[in-house]
């Protein structure tokens, strides 16, 4: 694997790129080794008084794709699209954070998407504290297939000595 970053800073924006390069893959129904492109763009604004909003899309593409691959167990596309929305907003001096997090598979999305919430307290310096749920949305893609019934709750305390 090879890959690399680029970033370019222009006041309350941030222009984000980054890609890699992997070679060796193997997958169930291949004995073939396969190569893979991994590339994403972004922007993320911080023009909003304690807020970012940022965006970001990635595409995985296979370089020597054979349809073997597209079937079950691997179920696997030549180009697989997945896309993300943020808005993170800090409260009470920074001490807690507010974050929504939305993700898509597949250009329109209807290979699967979730829905993060997330909110996060400093009680003190050593602890903080965690809680936040995330909504599934069923999709195309067979992982997806059946999700929408699992959504999550989740709590996390932590201690940092």
């Amino acid at each position: 694997m090879v890959g690399g970053a680029f970033n370019i800073a222009a006041g309350n924006w941030l222009f984000k790129t980054e890609a890699a390069y992997l070679d060796g893959i193997r997958f169930f129904n291949s004995g073939k080794e396969f190569k893979r492109i991994d590339a994403l763009v972004g922007v993320e604004y911080s023009g909003f008084m304690d807020t970012t909003l940022s965006f970001e899309i990635a595409d995985r593409h296979i370089l020597n794709f054979d349809n073997q691959i597209k079937v079950a167990p691997d179920f696997t596309e030549k180009d697989r699209w997945v896309s993300a929305l943020r808005l993170t907003r800090t409260f009470l001096n920074e001490t807690l954070a507010l974050t929504i997090l939305a993700q898509t598979w597949g250009l329109t999305g209807d290979d699967g998407a979730l829905q993060r919430f997330t909110a996060e307290y400093d009680l003190t310096d050593a602890i903080e504290l965690t809680a936040g749920v995330v909504f599934y949305q069923s999709g195309d893609l067979p992982r997806f297939s059946s999700v929408g019934e699992n959504d999550r709750l989740y709590l996390e305390i932590k201690y940092n000595f």
